[in-house]
């Protein structure tokens, strides 16, 4: 119990303590300037008021209840009292065999205020009561009790599942709800417990709450702030179109519309303005078009009735203005016409009273009349927002008794389960506080502020759980998480607990029960506690072949009508795409519509990519080549390796094109060629390339991207030139079409197959009229070797090589600009020397072209065919359909 003033006259003279008073100081005048106090300043008004005499005037007794230890602001209290003509009983709770310091220390200061002490001993004590007593004593005191039994579970879930389930059957031997209680040890079990109340339905004494900021409705009403307030950013403007609530869209157009405006590159609302204003050609429907102008509509109307400054009172108008023109209210009711569901409901409706509560109570402030920025009434609203919380589940006194260690003192219960028993989870005995620890508890003392070491704040929490144990009347449960690994061990307090009881040679103990996730499966019909349970219950039962109640089936297809018819259509689904025979089940496409279908939108040529998605794995072609399923990407990519790869090959052709008779001279004579003179023409042809594309290089991030490019080209080219120097070899040609002017066919078994692609570059021996075919790459991912192209899982240099029936092409290789490298993975012997494996014979050339076009053949026909199966030949563990599919067996690509 310390001033400000006298903060400072005792602070070390340390910048860190002298800020801290300095801070308090100001705190402090600020509160008295407001005429406001917080809650340590109302003991400091409690004491005034009790110094006037005639405020407990008529009062002759004061009883203080189960308390053990007191602040220094309740002691400055007691200390007025004490002054005052009346008796002052307080009663001390528990005293243990084991020495307390905290006990000896609240006794001393007693007896110093005057207070006389009287120690009151029960002639006889209650099992518990012996139990708490011998606590931290000499192991092996007691006679060992069924009425204790320990609960390990894999997680807190499961260990509230089985506390609610001996809950229920208590209850049904006759045990009120309220005689018995779940005293929380740990915040963390607040959740599940949430969830597991939920679907058992039981009452607890307290209610069960949620942030009001993470109701959907203040979600939302934010978000229609955060809009105006950040230019409705693209981000803040999806999520207006998603809102459910204050809805500005159809509901089943909300994801269509999140992926078109995902697609397009724009940053706020008025650039999607200029987008739809330009001549630019955008990803979607004349029809989508009009639609996302309309909302444009609205927004901008809405936009310009929420002013960027003005008064509170007219900000709280706004708000309630778009709760009446979206008719929240009536959208609450009609939807749980429609659902029935009472939980979103009530919660709906709790959650609109809570905001309209918040936003009559800012109405005082907007008595001032100065004009505020939005931005300082968002954050004013968000903090009236974030001190508020949504009851999710109501109390009921008659039910289940919810406690926490603190509370719990003195309060007897039948039944008692203690949770969270975890080393680490309980005691929780760590001081996180940045001004108030361990580390300055020396200092602090000093100063005049006390605080509990680490020794009494576990004496402080051994009382607590001592006076859990002797409130106990008939069965404590005491239960922890161990992890799914037994991670997690026992608590010194749980290891104690367990300690204390001698076991005779045939008895086992405590006994402890084991909970898995295997427990939610339930075995007995006795053990099912809610309707969820009863469908595992009964699928098990079937599945094992075990006789089922009738009357209990009835009753559940009462209670879920088709719910098992469902399950049937799923898993014959999954039982006959797990089976030996092709058919729809495993990706046949067995329906001749869906054949003609699959027939009509067969390309006119087809594309090396376009075979090899088939080749890679039949199913992702049918989503992404057929269905056109797209992924939807949460982030606007300004630059994909299609733009970059675009640049490389534009400039390179450019540049080779520009220089091509001066290559040709030096490589003719042998002679080195002036790379560094051409530096100049390069950067000139990189940046009207970059520009063509789209980079704007007045953007520093874009000039970046383009400096990065020129010095990966720079490097790339210079090795190059060094190359066909060194072999005699000149760049012949660049993009050479094939099968789209000139049609270009393989014939297989009496089909000719139209094929259509483009070749980055062919170079040509300079002494004779030998080919090579060259493919670009950023990098070396993703490259082939004669293996894959015999597997038909790589077509591309087979099938450049094919295409160039006009000249003689004795090899293929790819030109990686990452690396500054070329890879001759396709060579004819002997023209191409090494000894990798894509060096071939005659013979062998010859077959790879041959098996080239069979396998060409036979995808083909399998497309046509409708084989899509799940049976890919390479499968990514980066998949965008990995959870459609899911293949299990993966052959990953790193």
């Amino acid at each position: 119990l310390i001033y400000p003033e006298d903060y400072l006259a005792r602070s070390p003279d340390k910048p860190f303590y002298k800020e801290m008073g300095l801070i308090y100081q100001e705190y402090e005048e600020a509160l008295k300037g407001l005429k406001l106090w917080d809650r340590e300043g109302s003991y400091f008004k409690s004491i005034d008021l009790l110094k006037d005499k005639a405020f407990l005037r008529g009062v002759k007794t004061i009883i203080i209840d189960e308390f053990y230890d007191f602040r220094p602001v309740e002691l400055a209290i007691i200390k007025e009292l004490a002054k005052e003509d009346m008796d002052i009983i307080i009663n001390i709770p528990f005293l243990t065999d084991n020495k307390s310091i905290i006990l000896e220390d609240t006794l001393t200061t007693l007896r110093d205020l005057g207070f006389e002490v009287e120690y009151l001993e029960k002639e006889e004590l209650t099992f518990f009561e012996k139990m708490a007593k011998k606590l931290f004593t000499s192991p092996g005191q007691l006679d060992s009790s069924h009425h204790i039994r320990v609960i390990k579970a894999a997680t807190p879930y499961l260990e509230l599942r089985r506390i609610f389930q001996e809950l229920k059957a208590y209850h049904k031997e006759g045990i009120p709800l309220k005689d018995m209680a779940i005293i929380i040890s740990n915040p963390i079990y607040l959740e599940p417990l949430l969830k597991v109340a939920k679907g058992e339905g039981l009452p607890l004494s307290k209610n069960i709450t949620s942030p009001l900021k993470a109701m959907p409705i203040i979600r939302e009403v934010l978000n229609i702030l955060e809009c105006r307030l950040y230019n409705y950013d693209k981000l803040s403007l999806i999520n207006r179109i998603k809102s459910n609530y204050f809805r500005i869209c159809q509901e089943d157009k909300m994801d269509l519309y999140e992926l078109i405006l995902r697609k397009e590159d724009f940053t706020n609302l008025q650039e999607l303005t200029k987008l739809f204003d330009s001549n630019r050609l955008l990803n979607m429907t004349v029809e989508e078009m009009e639609e996302i102008k309309k909302i444009i509509g609205i927004l901008e109307a809405e936009s310009s009735s929420l002013s960027l400054k003005g008064r509170i009172s007219s900000y709280n108008n706004f708000i309630r203005d778009i709760i009446r023109g979206f008719k929240l209210k009536e959208n609450i009711l009609n939807r749980y016409a429609e659902t029935q569901d009472e939980y979103l409901f009530l919660r709906d409706l709790r959650s609109l009273k809570k905001l309209e509560g918040l936003i009559d109570r800012m109405d005082l402030l907007g008595l001032m009349e100065e004009e505020i920025s939005l931005e300082d009434y968002y954050y004013l609203l968000l903090d009236y927002i974030e001190e508020e919380a949504i009851v999710e589940i109501q109390a009921n006194r008659e039910g289940v008794q919810l406690l926490t260690p603190t509370n719990a003192r003195g309060l007897k219960k039948r039944v008692i389960y203690v949770t969270g028993l975890s080393q680490g989870s309980f005691p929780s005995l760590d001081m996180g506080n940045y001004f108030i620890n361990d580390y300055n508890q020396k200092d602090l003392e000093k100063i005049g502020i006390h605080f509990k070491n680490y020794q009494e704040r576990l004496n402080n929490e051994t009382l607590k759980f001592a006076s859990i144990l002797a409130s106990c009347q008939d069965k404590l449960i005491l239960s922890y998480s161990s992890g799914y690994d037994d991670d997690n061990i026992k608590s010194i307090f749980l290891e104690e607990v367990i300690s204390l009881f001698n076991y005779g040679e045939e008895e086992e103990g405590i006994e402890e029960i084991r909970v898995n996730l295997d427990y939610l499966i339930k075995r007995d019909l006795e053990d099912v506690t809610n309707t969820e349970d009863l469908s595992k219950y009964l699928l098990r039962a079937y599945a094992k072949g075990e006789d089922i109640d009738e009357e209990t089936i009835r009753l559940h297809n009462q209670i879920y009508p088709h719910k098992f018819r469902r399950i049937k259509e799923k898993l014959a689904c999954e039982l006959n795409r797990y089976g030996d025979t092709f058919d729809e089940y495993r990706g046949l496409l067995a329906d001749e519509a869906i054949k003609e279908d699959v027939a009509a939108n067969l390309p006119k040529g087809y594309s090396i990519s376009y075979l090899e998605a088939y080749s890679r794995c039949p199913y992702y072609f049918l989503l992404n080549r057929l269905f056109e399923i797209e992924e939807m990407e949460r982030e606007f990519i300004d630059y994909s390796p299609i733009d970059l790869g675009l640049l490389y090959h534009d400039v390179l052709n450019r540049y080779y094109s520009l220089y091509r008779e001066e290559l040709k001279q030096a490589i003719s004579k042998k002679e080195a060629f002036d790379f560094e003179k051409s530096l100049d023409s390069l950067k000139a042809i990189l940046n009207t390339s970059a520009k063509e594309i789209g980079f704007n290089l007045s953007k520093k991030k874009d000039k970046l991207i383009v400096e990065i490019v020129f010095k990966r080209l720079r490097a790339f080219l210079e090795k190059d030139i060094e190359r066909m120097i060194k072999e005699g070899i000149l760049p012949y040609a660049f993009e050479v079409d094939f099968g789209s002017k000139i049609p270009f066919f393989i014939e297989v078994k009496g089909t000719k197959i139209p094929l259509v692609g483009r070749i980055d570059r062919i170079d040509k021996f300079i002494d004779e009229d030998k080919f090579i075919a060259i493919d670009y790459k950023s990098s070396s991912y993703g490259l082939r070797d004669v293996d894959h192209m015999r597997s038909g899982l790589s077509l591309q240099l087979p099938v450049y090589i094919l295409s160039q029936e006009d000249k003689e092409m004795v090899a293929g290789a790819y030109g990686i600009i990452s690396s500054q490298e070329f890879k001759i993975n396709l060579g004819l012997s002997p023209y191409i020397r090494g000894k990798s494996k894509g060096i071939l014979s005659q013979e062998e050339w010859d077959q790879l072209m041959d098996l080239t076009k069979e396998n060409i053949y036979r995808l083909i026909s399998n497309i046509g065919e409708g084989n899509f199966q799940v049976n890919p030949l390479e499968c990514s563990a980066y998949c965008i359909y990995k959870d459609i599919c899911r293949f299990e067996d993966l052959v990953e690509v790193e």
